[in-house]
């Protein structure tokens, strides 16, 4: 179908030479190319452009370009949900430190992934120097890293090695200078409930919070569908020495049963992780052998009877003296390759 010549060449009825009675300025052009439809934009624009910088210009897209002038566009995230899940953590954890004095330290463990094992020693090596420890796998969807993260929190302090300046550190390396407590919920699972039967059959310390979720068969869903969906097939049990098949269907029964209560959930109190850290503190108390180590006191030496049991042997010193002596020849002994050294 072919279109009327005085359609192609942009006339309105009762015009001469297919042009319009009245021409359009260039402003005027550029507010029909924004939105000609939305009165709210034009109106805006007009204002806009009473105060506009010489030497700029809307552009279609609505930005203002010209000399002098920066265009930011922000690119919002898909999803909030890390960032909300960072910002529940960090206020976790400054309450236990806030309500601690900064004897308990705080980790939570999402999953037991590659996700849940990065956050993990996000904050293992800090946290674990307090006086305690909370590990809160409430949430936590499983995966197959407890055991790696068992050995960790069973590793308990032997020792400390003092330098001469600086803090102690503890022996080993990588252990919890302090009780360790284990928060539990529904809503842990899989792994997460074989690492929390783990943790207490090792006696690393208590589980608190409510009974686990009570699946940790191992699932395998290789079989696809024609719509896209999967068929999931168990094809692993699991049998604990301390349960045998009982966790499966039952799920863990923590040693201190705290439920949040939904007056709780109102009030955003947390009373498992309150409990928790109350647990914590009570060991440490009772516990007075935990913590740094004491700081040795300085030994006082008489530099003036030492050089004399020095002299009085003809012997080389074995320590170190901070007091000025004249140097002196003596020949070494038992040394063949030295005849004559200075001390």
């Amino acid at each position: 179908e072919r279109t009327p010549c005085s359609k192609r060449q942009g006339s309105k009825k009762g015009t001469k030479d297919g042009k319009s009675k009245s021409s359009k300025t260039s402003a005027e052009e550029q507010t029909d190319r924004l939105d000609v439809n939305d009165k709210k934009t034009q109106k805006n624009h007009k204002k806009k452009s009473d105060g506009q910088v010489a030497g700029t210009a809307w552009h279609e897209d609505g930005c203002l370009w010209g000399p002098g002038v920066r265009n930011i566009r922000v690119k919002a995230l898909n999803s909030d949900l890390d960032a909300r899940y960072r910002d529940m953590v960090k206020a976790r954890r400054e309450k236990v430190h806030r309500d601690s004095a900064g004897k308990v330290g705080y980790i939570h463990v999402p999953d037991m992934e590659r996700l849940g094992w990065s956050e993990f020693h996000r904050h293992w090596q800090k946290e674990r120097r307090r006086g305690g420890l909370i590990v809160d796998l409430r949430g936590n969807s499983g995966g197959c890293i407890s055991e790696l993260l068992l050995p960790r929190l069973a590793q308990s302090c032997l020792g400390w090695e003092v330098p001469r300046r600086g803090a102690p550190c503890p022996f080993p390396e990588a252990a919890s200078v302090g009780p360790v407590v284990l928060l539990v919920d529904s809503g842990s699972s899989s792994d997460a409930e074989i690492a929390a039967l783990g943790f207490r059959q090792l006696g690393v310390g208590k589980v608190v919070g409510t009974r686990t979720w009570g699946g940790v068969a191992g699932v395998s869903y290789d079989s696809a569908l024609v719509d896209g969906t999967y068929v999931g097939v168990p094809v692993c049990g699991v049998y604990m020495t301390s349960a045998g098949y009982g966790l499966e269907n039952k799920g863990v029964e923590p040693d201190i049963v705290v439920e949040n209560s939904p007056q709780d959930y109102l009030m955003e109190r947390d009373t498992q992780l309150e409990v928790a850290m109350s647990e914590v503190l009570d060991v440490i108390a009772n516990t007075p052998a935990l913590g740094h180590p004491p700081r040795t006191k300085p030994l006082k030496r008489d530099l003036n009877v030492e050089e004399a049991i020095c002299n009085m042997n003809e012997e080389t010193w074995p320590f170190e003296v901070w007091k000025a002596i004249k140097p002196r020849v003596e020949r070494v002994r038992d040394v063949p390759w030295a005849d004559v050294t200075e001390i």
